[in-house]
């Protein structure tokens, strides 16, 4: 196995000199080995290790820098970059010539230049799927999930797929370690190829990985909630709208259908003058009430209702009293209005290393004014591809979701 690095036209590698070998140590398992490398041109050191799991139908392969790493600015043609976006490499020709279909679930999403690994990289990997009739072959990061990035590219006129750490990042910590699952499958149902059976097996992988299996008292998936998400029939309403979701609540309890909890989005546009000029179009204020929408207040709303109310917040709005800059308690990060995709909205949210603090801030005080039973954070994408930091600092991207 030889690591090579494309920076421009030139490549490097350990044939060339440009990447020195420093130690390689089989594992006492004939199914893992680690190397580690040192890039001369860069001053830096990097492990990668490839272990295998045949009876679980998977292999992974981890990179690591136990120095650590001043990436700097991104260069999407600097050598840098290309380091960090190397490791692991699958080969079209070989590995997957015989997958004439992917497919690609979570977020990932194409960037245009900017501070983006422009043309080359996908950022915030989720699941890719190479799959024919006879099986499939799925990637996925097992840790860092944010910090992962993909890319398909040409290695030495080869084409490449390439999953790894990603090149927008500008400092990568000590002992920083990311690992990637090349999972291959070929069992049949009924005779054919099952694409969600082997899902499933991945996701039971990730779990065991993580420590621990799916929460069981998840109340989203075990009980029946009516919703007013985009695409619901009160999603837009504008007058009147407490009484309206009150008569709601009142038919489906005549036609003895049990639902348990309301999604209530009262707090949309409840400063309408700030979505203008730039600002993000959704972002909510605060979880007051909008009373030009909802004249109940939302306290005395949810003890007519008698059912827990599901809050939602996209982003926040500039002037959210929560945020230090306008006299709140939290630091907040502001989206960059410039970046690719993000539509020249300005919004604000918590940052990484406050996020924690202020979910169980925000979750403790709706629960008991509201009886808050859960929490939508939408805009998931949004939020971190129009966040410098996030981008930038490896586990900044930190939202707590409550169920």
């Amino acid at each position: 196995v030889e690591m090579s690095i494309r920076s421009g036209a030139t490549i490097y590698n350990a044939s060339s000199g440009g990447i020195v070998v420093t130690d390689y140590k089989p594992s006492e398992k004939e199914d893992a080995a680690l190397w580690r490398w040192k890039v001369k041109e860069l001053n830096v050191t990097i492990e990668t290790r490839i272990q295998n799991y045949p009876e679980e139908g998977y292999a992974l392969f981890t990179t690591s820098y136990p120095d650590g790493w001043d990436v700097g600015s991104f260069d999407p043609t600097g050598t840098s970059q290309n380091v960090v976006t190397t490791f692991p490499g699958l080969y079209k020709s070989d590995i997957l010539r015989s997958y004439n279909t992917s497919l690609v679930w979570g977020v990932v999403l194409e960037p245009h230049g900017g501070p983006f690994p422009a043309n080359r990289t996908k950022y915030g990997q989720g699941l890719t799927s190479f799959y024919s009739t006879s099986s499939i072959l799925i990637s996925t990061p097992v840790d860092n999930f944010k910090s992962a990035t993909e890319s398909h590219r040409t290695h030495n006129s080869t084409p490449a797929f390439i999953p790894s750490t990603s090149g927008s990042l500008k400092k990568i910590p000590k002992n920083f370690s990311h690992s990637f699952m090349i999972y291959s499958n070929e069992q049949l149902v009924d005779g054919q190829l099952s694409v969600t059976s082997a899902y499933y097996d991945v996701g039971r992988v990730l779990l065991n990985r993580g420590g621990g299996g799916r929460r069981p008292d998840d109340i989203t998936l075990t009980h029946l909630s009516y919703q007013t998400d985009n695409g619901a029939q009160y999603c837009y309403c504008t007058t009147n709208c407490s009484e309206k979701l009150l008569a709601v609540k009142s038919d489906l309890d005549d036609k003895k259908i049990p639902v348990q909890s309301l999604s209530y989005q009262g707090g949309w546009w409840d400063n309408p003058h700030l979505h203008q000029g730039g600002t993000a179009r959704w972002c909510v204020t605060d979880l007051g009430t909008n009373i030009t929408k909802y004249p109940i207040e939302t306290s005395v709303f949810q003890k007519e209702l008698g059912i827990p109310l599901q809050l939602y917040v996209p982003h926040y709005c500039p002037d959210t009293p929560y945020a230090k800059v306008n006299g709140g308690q939290f630091d907040m990060v502001a989206s960059n209005r410039t970046y690719p995709g993000c539509l020249d909205f300005l919004f604000y949210n918590p940052r990484g290393n406050e996020s924690e603090s202020f979910h169980n801030w925000l979750f403790d005080k709706y629960q008991t004014e509201y009886n808050m039973v859960s929490f939508e954070q939408d805009f998931m994408n949004f939020n971190y591809q129009c966040v410098p930091e996030f981008l930038e600092v490896c586990g900044s991207f930190f939202f707590l979701l409550l169920f």
